[in-house]
C-alpha cells in the first residue's frame, strides 16, 4: 500500500529504490517505465487539494513522500510513465505532475476504476511525439461483452473492472515518423477476501467457497486478457504493418499455469494476452 511506497524511500531499507542507468548510456531509445504506486488517491484531500498527512492510512508526511515519488521518476527518466493505482480524477493526477513533476508530462487515462485508476503519462517535447487518446481502442474497450465467468453455460455480459487506457503516438525511424501504441492495464484482482483462513482454517464448504471464487477471479482475468488481445489483433494488428505496440502493467498473473489453471482452467491469462504464434 501507499505506506509501503513511504519505506521504499528510507535510507536504512534495503530494498529501496536502486539508481538507474544515466540517460545518455540509452538515448535515443525511447525509456518507459511502469510503476504501481498504490493508493495514489490517499494522498489528496480533494481535486485541488493536496494533504499534509493521512494518518488513518499510516501517512505521516504526504508532500515528502510525494517528492520522492517525483524525485524516483527524475532519476529514471521515463519518455512513458504507466501509473497503476492512480487517483480517482484526472484532475488529482495532473494536479500531482504539476507539484511534483514540474508540468513535464501529458496525462491521459482515469477513465474508471474508483480510487484505483490507471494512467499513461507522456514526456514533452520528448522522443515520443503527438500523443493522443487511443479513440478507437478507447471504444472498443468500453463496450460489454459476454463471457461464462462462473464456468456455467449461462454467458452474461461483462466490463473491465478497470479499463486499459490506449494512447498512439508517434516516434521517428529513418527519418520517417511512425505510429507507436501503448496500453496501460490493470488486471482484476485475484484476492480472495479472508481467502488465506478459508483455505488454511475453514470448513470443508468455506475450502470450497475459496476454490470457486478463486476459479471465478481467474475465468475474470482470463475474460480481460483475452478482450484485451482481441483489442489488440482488431484494432491494431489488422490495421497497421508491424505495428509497435506496449502493453504494460499488472495483469494480475504469470507467465505458466498456477494450482487453480492448471486444475480448473485450460490456459493461463498472459499467454492469451500475448496471443498464438500463429497470427
Amino acid at each position: 500500500m501507499a505506506k509501503h511506497n513511504q519505506a521504499l524511500f528510507e535510507e536504512d531499507n534495503e530494498f529501496r529504490l536502486p539508481v538507474v542507468l544515466h540517460r545518455s548510456e540509452l538515448a535515443p531509445s525511447v525509456r518507459y517505465c511502469s510503476w504501481n504506486i498504490q493508493w495514489m488517491d490517499w494522498f489528496f484531500q480533494d481535486d485541488k487539494t493536496i494533504l499534509q498527512s493521512n494518518l488513518k492510512q499510516s501517512l505521516t508526511d504526504v508532500p515528502t513522500l510525494c517528492t520522492k515519488i517525483g524525485q524516483a521518476i527524475e532519476e529514471i527518466d521515463p519518455d512513458v510513465l504507466t501509473v497503476l493505482e492512480g487517483p480517482r480524477a484526472l484532475k488529482r493526477m495532473k494536479l500531482f505532475q504539476r507539484t511534483f513533476l514540474d508540468n513535464k508530462f501529458d496525462c491521459f487515462g482515469g477513465i474508471d476504476g474508483g480510487s484505483q485508476r490507471t494512467y499513461i503519462l507522456i514526456k514533452k517535447n520528448s522522443v515520443v511525439r503527438n500523443p493522443c487518446v487511443f479513440e478507437e481502442a478507447n471504444d472498443f474497450l468500453s463496450q460489454p461483452w459476454h463471457y461464462s465467468i462462473d464456468g456455467s453455460l449461462q454467458l452474461t455480459e461483462y466490463n473491465f473492472s478497470r479499463r486499459p487506457v490506449a494512447v498512439r503516438a508517434e516516434v521517428e525511424i529513418d527519418s520517417k515518423m511512425e505510429p507507436i501504441f501503448f496500453f496501460g492495464v490493470h488486471i482484476k484482482s485475484k484476492h480472495v477476501t479472508n481467502g488465506e483462513a478459508m483455505w488454511k482454517n475453514g470448513t470443508n464448504a468455506e475450502k470450497e467457497e475459496f476454490i470457486l471464487e478463486s476459479i471465478r477471479n481467474r475465468r475474470k482475468i482470463a475474460a480481460e486478457c483475452g478482450r484485451l488481445r482481441k483489442c489488440l489483433t482488431e484494432v491494431v494488428f489488422e490495421k497497421n504493418t508491424n505495428p509497435m505496440i506496449i502493453v504494460s502493467g499488472d495483469m494480475n498473473d504469470g507467465p505458466g499455469m498456477d494450482f487453480f489453471q492448471d486444475h480448473y482452467l485450460l490456459f493461463d491469462s498472459v499467454n492469451l494476452l500475448t496471443g498464438n504464434t500463429f497470427h
